[in-house]
Parts: C-alpha cells; structure tokens; sequence
C-alpha cells in the first residue's frame, strides 16, 4: 500500500492526518540507508494476518453507507465497533488500514481520533477534547473560507453558532478551536459578533449538556454523503465523564451516519469494569444488528513468520530457527516481535551482513536465540533505551509523565529544570534521534511528539526507579506544569502536576500547595461537568487539609474547599459524605451568611438521603430559618394562611404585587441568604402537599421584598407555592394573579441556568403560566426547557417539558406540517435513549395521532384508532402493567378522543369517556388537563345532548373553562365559546364560538364549530324541506380543516357531502395582508392580547 499520498488525501471540511502505528508503518524520511546502518526494516506496506478484522469493520461499515443510501428508519443509525486485544495486537493499525481503505473509496469520509492514557495526564474528555480540536483545527489550516462557511451554516442547522447554549459547552469542554473557527468565518463574513461567556453556567455544565451538544456536533457534520468514522483508542482508560458522555453519544437513535471504533485492552477491562458496563448498556440498547465486538488476538506462528520473513527479505524456511524463538518468547503479540528483532539485533544475534547484502544469524540454535531475548517486552524497551545517548533517556522519562502528546518547548523547559544544559536545536536532535530508533513519533512540524506505543511509554516510566527518586522527580516536574499551566492557562498541566503531587507521600510535599491546586483543578473539572473527577481532587485536598488546624489557619480556603467538595458529593448521590461536610461548615463559619450555601446543600441532601422524604427536609429548613429571623408554625391552619395574606395585603398598600419585578437586584447578603433558604423550604412543601406551609413562607418572604425593595432569582419558586393551591382550588383569579407575577419575576432572569431555577421555571410555566400564556407562546419556552432540562442531567423534567411542547402545539392549532413530524420524532428516539418508555409511547401517540389526521399510508384504517405505523395500541399496552399502563390508557384514551370528535365518531366518544371515568379531574400540568378536558368537554356535551349520557363529565367539563374564562385566561375562552355553542346550540352561539376561535387564531375549533352548524342547519333543512345555509358553514369548515393539515377529516367531509366534491376549488385566496397572513398561519391573531403580567392582579 502507497502511503506517500496521506498527506494529499482530503475530506470534505478537513484533511486526513497521515497515520503511523508501532506495529506496521516505519515512514522515516531516512529510512532507505537503513540496512547500511545495521537498522531492520520493517514491511509498510501490509497488513499480516487481520482479514477476517478487516473484513468485520468494513461489513459494519457498508451496513452503514447501505442503510442511509436505502433511507430504511428501522435499520437506520450509527454503527460501533469495540475493537478487543492485548497491548501491541495491533489494534490502531488495523484501523489505520480500514480507514485508508474507507476514504480511498469514499474521499468525503470525516475520519477523527483520540487517545486516552494510562496517567490520565490531562484534564477530563482529553482523548474526546484531543480528537475533535484536532479535527476543528485541520478545518481552519486546510479549508477554505468557503468551505468553512459552508461548515458554519451546517452547525447552524442544529445551533451551533456564536453565544449558543451549545457553542458555549463545546468550547468549555471539548473543542476551544471552535469559537476561533466560528469567529474566522464571521470576520470573513464582515459580520460583528459580540464577546460571549459562560454567564449563567457558574456551576459548570453538567455532562447531559456535553453529551448533548457533541451529538449536535456529530449530526452537523455527518451526512449521508459525508459519513465519519471516529476512533478513540485505550478505553480502558478513559475517566467517568467522558464515559459517560460516550454512552449517551453512542445510544441515541438520531444519530445516523457515524461508524465508531473503540479500541481497547481487554485483558484489562473486568466484568464489573466501567467500560465493560457502558459496552454492554450500549448494545443492549442499540442492538447486535447495529454493535459489533471484535478480538484483535495474537497473530498465528504462519503470519509471524510471514512478516519476519518479509523484514529480513528471507523465506520463512530459511528463518525457522529465528522465528520459533522469537514466537516462544512473544506469543505472535506483533509488537513483541517488533523488540524481538530489534534485541537480537542489537546484541548481533541478527545482523546485515554488507558484503552478501542479506541478514544473517549464523548456526546459532532457537535455544540459544531464545536466551539472547528477554522475558519482559519492557525490559526489552529498556535496554534500547539505555543505549541512546544521553539526555535522551531523561528526555523520554520526563516525557512518559505528561500527556499523550507534548510538545518539544515544554520538554525543553523541563530538561533545563532538572539542570539539563541543552539549547532547543540539540533537544530537536536527540528528538531525531528518538524517531529514528522507532521510539517517539513527531508530528509533520517537529514541534511535538508521542510515544510511538504504549510500552514504549512504560519502559520510559520503568526508567526511573521506584521510591523517593521517583517522588523527587515528580515533585519537580510537577512545579514545572503547574508553573508553566499558569502562564498559558493550559489545564492538562494544572491537573498533571495534581496528580503526581497526590500521588507523592504528604511528607514530601507542601500541603497547602497542593490543597490550593486540588481545589483549582477540582473547580475546572466541575466546570466541565466531570463531577467524578471533581471529586476525587477535592477530597484529595480536603485530607492535606484535615493535617492541618485548617479552620483556624486557613479559613477562607477551608470553607471555599468544602463547601464545592459538599456540593460534588450531593450532585453524585454521596449525601452522607456531603451531611457531614455541611454540619463541619455549619459548625466553624464565623457568620451566617457564610453558612447558607452549606445549609442549602444539607438540606437537599437530607432529603435524597431518605429517598426524597420531603417531611425531612422541611422540618431541618424550618429549624435553619428561625435562624435567620423566619418564624413560621411548621403545620400552618387555613386562618393562619389567611391571615398570612392579609398582612402581605397590607404591605402591598393598594400597590400591584407586580410591583415587586420592578425592583433592582438585591446585594444585601442577609437577605439573600433568607431567600435561599425560604425558597428550598417552600418548595419542599409544595412537593410534600403542605400548601398552607408554603403560603405561609411565601407571603413572608414576599412582606420581605417589599420592605427590601430588591429581588433575588429565588422569589419565582414563592410565585408557584402561592399560585398552585390557587389553582387547584380553583381561585382562578388568585391564581393568574401569581402567574403574573412568577412570569414577569422569571423574564428579569433570562441567562438564569442553575439546576434549581430551572425546575421552577418549568413549575411555573406548566402549572401557572398558561393561564395567562396562550399556548402558543408556552411551545417556545417548554422547549427551551426541555434542552435546558436535558442538558443538567433532568430526564424526566425535560422530557416532561417536550411533551407539554407537543400538546401546547396541538392547542394552539398550528398547521400539521413538515415541522412537527421530525420535532416527535426526535423527541421519541431521546425517550428511547434515555430509557424512559412511557415518554416513548406519548410522543409516539401524538405523531400517529398527527398521522391518522393527515391520512395516507402512515395512518390507521380507521383514524380514531391507534393502529398505524408510529403506534399499535394493543402491542403497546402489552408492554406495560399496574401505575404505568393506568397513565398510558389515560393518555391513549385522551389523545383518541380528540380525533372521535374531530372524525364525528360517537362510539368510540362514548366508549373512551367511559374509559376517562375514575381519573382525576385536576392534573398538575394545565397544558394536559386542558387537553384532557376541552375533548371530554366537546365528546361529553355532544352525547349527553343526543343520548343523555355522560352528564357528569359534560358539567364538569363545562365549570372548568367557565371559571377560567371569566378571569381571562386566553385559552380557556375559546374552549368555553365551543362548550357553550355545543350544550345550546344555535346558529348565534355556534357564530360566537368561531368569531372568538377565529380571533385566537385557532383553526381547529374554529372548523369544528363549523362543521357542527353546518351540519345542525342541514338537519333543520331537511326537517321543514327549505334550502339552509349549511353549505357555507359545512365549505368554511373544510377550508379551514385543509388550511390546518387535516387532510383525513377533508377527505371524510367531501365523501359525507358530495356538494363538497369540489369544494377546495373554490377557495377564496386570502384578504389578509402579508403580516396577518403569517401571523395567521402561525396561530396568532392580530388583535392578540398585550403581554401577560399587566391585566390581572391582587
């Protein structure tokens, strides 16, 4: 094989780095006079004895390129190869060969690598972060400004651009060269970007919005005709973090055209290993059809002998004697092999023999060959290496304890630091040198280098010995990197010199200095999200403090150290750990203020120790806010809420409680603090149904803010604890007020992203808000927290927040177009990665719904039943028993009684509300309960006026949109225009009902109140035998229902009405202008009402 045109094989956005592996490939531009030199030679150009390997990764690799050619869903998706072996099998040449082979049939193939090492010498993600800034890096020095435009616009598809939550991530975590690759495009562009930071990320980002934000990347930049294959090498040694991140990657379902090669040592990876874990969580969830382990095993004694034939340009026969030595000592390991030759052509067991131009070894026996080689490869390595001149070997020692690939200017500094008098052109020598003996592998500039194996790094290790040598040595270079990490804000030095100075007896070694950097390098990784990681350094530091009277003399370190060590334990489920953190703080702070943080934490962490015990929690938070001058009954009556109201009544002075989200910002630490804790407590009692608790707190807290005149981002939590018992009590007019409030309080927060404001958000949104939000205005926002939700790591919260997207966008009568269908379907296959079934069945339940109304072949026979394409309901149900098949048959129910309405289909309305009795009225998200109630409204009215049944659900139904229609809330009051028209119905009250339907731009509705007076009037018409006006009102409907995307129900009218045969014909083109048309099409009417928090008030 022809390598000498690595460096001219382009792919498209990126350049294929030539590849070298230990095993195979000796590319050394001086390599032609090496038989002169005494030098083996060993063969590039094939690859011995792996093509059954081969064979499996290209079979893995064309199911790939034939599934997305096919555009077949069912065996659409990435492929992963986990590539087995022992150290030297030859498993990054086996790769490196599949990958010359895959781009030299396809040229647009992406290929991307990384590596992990043994020494975990860089900062968490490293092999991820090494793999794709590389990849980003080659971008910017090889494409063109066109073709990196093109580059940007395909990340913008999936908001990948300057200042998004993505963007941000990425560059925090995994690729820094992003935003410089972003920003080049944008100058060339002449388009003015503003500087962006992490605001609002102050917690770090958590690995949900990493794995996230990588399968964005990954879905940007690959392509069915752009497919990538991307490696990651020694597996069995990558951190938590990036592990978990991985497996996120590597199981969602979206992800399509993407082949991914994991190398790693099996005889290393346990049973109970982590990465064993992830292998086998990964194929149970993608499927055998779709993942693939591959063993790298040892070559057999016919291809050894192949290749050692093939180097001493002999024939295995004429070899034999070399061949079994060298066979019995390495077991066909071809690395092995490799040291082999070279020792027993170091020690002239083997040697070229310049006169006869061949390699000779003499009459020498196998057994006498065998003695000439040593049992341990390292000690082979070692003897090579003890033979280069010095400071080369000091070089390579120093080397073997950084990252995989370092560059020449720091080995330099670090030489000069163990008093090595060396200039930068002598280190380039001896770094020659290093290459020529096939030790080091330096990249095309000669500026950096990496080990050219694994054992090769090990032997260089080995080199210097055991004991307080080696700590001596570590504790030096350790001062180097961390000295050095300062100056060039390179974390992988910062968290290198932690490591070895963790590893160094604490005799040794200045304790606060290595708190003080364990407490940094724990900080960066809790940035980054790798909280396990985090972990390990902040306790590392915690017990160099814990020699030391540490409270006493180092008090702000101590306080600082323990309360993020705390709040690590906490996030990774460690609260016994983190309680006794808490209380230490708690006991030593001088103040108050400086104990809250820790408070905060032990209280979420009493409540998670007890498996969520709310009652736990609330009774320690009441006891830590009498400290802070907060006195509340622990078990409040309705009089004392009452009254609790009445004195925030009086504080308001006949002044708007709105009033309260004009405030600055608050800054008086004291007070808070007193939010802080008021907010964690209230919201413990709303979970916990102690409602008059939370009102009680919250109409304290908010007595506070009026006195305080500022707000802090805790007050929306006391918005949902004041307005949800409203709600559900149904004081609709107390509890719009609180929407109010909470909206205009959580709009003076927009970067806001901390774990807990978010939750509230959510609160508020889903069981407030859309009181006063018309659904319409809630899709955007559920699915801001949805990604938000997902991104820290909240599954079911932001899963919950989609649903209640896909609902809201379902009441909000947006047109069933193209965009809705690919929105589930996403959301379906992040339910299916997550595990999460029943989200898996709602959203699946919602696109069939949309299928069954758009008709074709995607929908069910019959389209108020749930048999098509995206949902079988029978074979569903049988999946499920006790609480979560109840929740599924609610919701199946649900969603098929609003097509029973819409398709007129009174058995199955009768049959499904029969199936609603016994649930609940009230259901916590009003964007659900809406559903719920606006069908059972419309089905139960319909048949308890034509056959007196189901009256209960009808009054029920009915009471619910009166209330909230009364106090103005925009999407009870079309709903109760239909109920009213379809309990009395007249040619007035149905006229009514489409005026206001129409006004709130909801077609939906607005064709069904139509299509029911039109149909009223037909009766009547046939009744007294005179001609109606049906015919207007039955044409208005099918227009509209076409206008929305029900082609199904359109298809149904004009086989019902045969004056409608021709009827989409005589569509009049719209009067509206341009504006209102697309504020039509989207749902909003021109009149719409002016934004929420200013109509409605205490």
């Amino acid at each position: 094989m022809d390598e000498s045109d690595d460096d001219e094989q382009q792919i498209e956005f990126g350049t294929l780095a030539e590849q070298k592996d230990e095993a195979y490939r000796d590319n050394r531009f001086d390599a032609d006079d090496d038989l002169e030199k005494g030098r083996i030679k060993f063969p590039t150009d094939k690859l011995y004895g792996r093509d059954n390997e081969l064979k499996q990764l290209h079979e893995l690799y064309s199911a790939l390129l034939l599934s997305s050619n096919r555009g077949d869903e069912t065996r659409s998706g990435s492929r992963i190869a986990f590539l087995g072996g022992c150290s030297g099998t030859g498993k990054s040449a086996l790769v490196e060969e599949f990958v010359q082979q895959s781009i030299g049939a396809n040229k647009n193939t992406t290929f991307i690598q990384g590596k992990f090492s043994e020494l975990k010498a860089g900062d968490p993600f490293s092999a991820l972060a090494q793999a794709l800034n590389l990849y980003v890096l080659q971008l910017i020095e090889k494409s063109s400004i066109e073709e990196l435009q093109v580059f940007k616009a395909m990340l913008e598809k999936v908001d990948i651009m300057l200042g998004s939550d993505d963007m941000i991530v990425l560059r925090d975590t995994l690729m820094p060269a992003l935003e410089d690759l972003l920003e080049k495009v944008s100058m060339a562009d002449e388009t003015k970007t503003e500087p962006y930071s992490s605001a609002g990320h102050s917690m770090g980002h958590d690995l949900n919005a990493v794995a996230l934000a990588l399968q964005n990347f990954l879905k940007a930049i690959t392509s069915e005709a752009n497919p990538a294959i991307f490696f990651i090498d020694d597996l069995q040694w990558s951190d938590d973090a990036s592990l978990k991140v991985l497996k996120s990657v590597l199981k969602d379902q979206s992800l399509k055209h993407l082949l991914f090669i994991a190398a790693y040592r099996s005889n290393e990876v346990y049973e109970q290993h982590p990465f064993s874990k992830a292998v086998n969580e990964v194929e149970t969830s993608k499927g055998t059809a779709f993942v693939r382990r591959i063993e790298v095993v040892n070559l057999s004694p016919d291809s050894v002998a192949e290749f050692i034939a093939d180097s001493v340009q002999s024939s295995p026969e004429e070899i034999k004697p070399i061949v079994e030595a060298i066979y019995t000592k390495t077991l066909g390991n071809i690395f092995f092999v490799k040291q082999a030759l070279e020792e027993l052509v170091r020690k002239n067991a083997l040697y070229y023999d310049v006169m006869c131009f061949q390699w000779q070894f003499g009459d020498v026996s196998r057994v006498e060959l065998e003695n000439y080689l040593s049992d341990d490869v390292i000690m082979m390595v070692q003897s090579k290496v003890n033979t280069m001149p010095d400071p080369l070997p000091k070089a390579l020692a120093l080397a073997a304890y950084t990252k995989n690939s370092i560059e020449l200017e720091l080995l330099l500094i670090m030489l000069r630091a163990e008093g090595v008098d060396i200039e930068s052109q002598g280190l380039c020598r001896i770094a020659e040198q290093a290459y020529d003996e096939g030790l080091i592998l330096l990249d095309a500039n000669r500026t950096s280098f990496k080990f050219a194996h694994d054992r090769i790094r090990e032997a260089a290790c080995a080199l210097v010995p055991v004991g307080d040598e080696r700590h001596q040595l570590l504790l030096r270079l350790s001062m180097v990197l961390m000295d050095r990490g300062s100056q060039v804000e390179d974390d992988w030095m910062l968290f290198a010199a932690a490591l070895h100075l963790n590893s160094i007896p604490i005799r040794m070694t200045d304790p606060m200095l290595v708190t003080k950097l364990n407490l940094r390098v724990g900080k960066i990784a809790m940035g980054k999200g790798a909280f396990s990681e985090a972990v390990m350094f902040l306790r590392a530091g915690n017990e160099r403090l814990n020699l030391l009277p540490c409270w006493k003399e180092q008090y702000d370190m101590t306080l600082d150290l323990r309360n993020n060590l705390a709040e690590t334990e906490h996030f990774l489920g460690n609260e016994d750990n983190a309680i006794a953190l808490t209380e230490d703080i708690i006991n030593h702070a001088k103040s108050l203020v400086e104990k809250t943080r820790a408070q905060y934490t032990y209280i979420l962490s009493i409540c998670g120790k007890h498996d969520n015990n709310y009652q736990l929690s609330i009774e320690e938070g009441l006891k830590i806010l009498e400290l802070y001058k907060i006195r509340v009954p622990a078990s409040p009556t309705d009089r004392q809420a009452q009254r609790s109201k009445l004195r925030l009544n009086v504080a308001l002075c006949r002044r708007s409680l709105l009033c309260c989200s004009k405030f600055p910002m608050a800054t008086d630490d004291f007070f808070m603090a007193q939010c802080k804790i008021a907010q964690i407590v209230s919201f413990h009692a709303f979970f916990a149904k102690r409602f008059n608790l939370g009102v009680v707190v919250a109409n304290k807290m908010l007595r506070l803010t009026l006195a305080k005149k500022s707000i802090t981002k805790d007050l929306p939590y006391l918005a949902v604890c004041l307005g949800a018992p409203c709600r559900q009590k149904e004081k609709y007019d107390d509890a719009i007020a609180y929407a109010n409030i909470g909206i205009s309080l959580l709009d003076r927060f927009p970067g806001e992203k901390t774990l807990e404001f978010l939750k509230g958000k959510l609160v508020m949104t889903s069981m407030l808000a859309c009181l006063r939000l018309p659904f319409r205005d809630a899709i955007e926002r559920f699915l801001d927290l949805n990604k938000a939700l997902l991104a820290k790591g909240e599954t079911d919260l932001g899963l919950g927040a989609g649903m209640l997207a896909m609902l809201s966008f379902y009441h909000a009568s947006l047109p069933l177009n193209s965009l809705l269908e690919p929105k589930l379907i996403l959301l379906e296959e992040m339910s299916l990665s997550f595990g999460r079934k029943t989200f898996v069945v709602i959203f699946s339940l919602l696109r069939q719904c949309l299928y069954n109304l758009q008709g074709g072949g995607k929908s069910s026979s019959n389209p108020t039943e749930m048999q098509g394409e995206a949902f079988h309901e029978d074979v569903v149900m049988a999946q499920f028993e006790g609480v979560p098949k109840q929740m599924n048959n609610r919701d199946i129910a649900m969603v098929r009684l609003m097509l029973a309405v819409i398709f007129d289909d009174e058995a199955a309305m009768g049959s499904l509300l029969d199936r609603l009795d016994g649930y609940p009225v009230h259901d916590p998200p009003l964007a659900r309960q809406h559903f719920r109630m606006t069908y059972t409204g419309f089905a139960s009215i319909i048949m308890a006026n034509k056959y007196g049944k189901h009256e209960t659900w009808a009054d029920t139904s009915y009471h619910f949109f009166e209330k909230q229609a009364r106090f103005g809330s925009p999407n009870a009051q079309p709903a109760f225009s239909c109920l009213k028209a379809l309990r009395k119905p007249s040619v007035a009250a149905f006229d009514e009902a489409i005026s206001v339907c129409g006004n709130a731009g909801l077609q939906n509705f607005t064709a069904l109140m139509n299509e029911r007076c039109g149909v009223m009037l037909l009766e009547e018409s046939k009744a007294n035998g005179h001609a109606g006006k049906h015919v207007d009102y039955l044409k208005h409907a099918l227009w509209l229902y076409d206008g929305w995307g029900a082609t199904a129900k359109v298809s149904q009218l004009q086989s019902r009405f045969e004056f409608l045969q021709n009827a989409i014909k005589e569509k009049p083109p719209s009067q509206l202008s341009s504006v209102r048309r697309k504020a039509a099409m989207l749902g909003v009417h021109h009149n719409a009402q002016p934004d929420v928090g200013v109509l409605v008030d205490i």
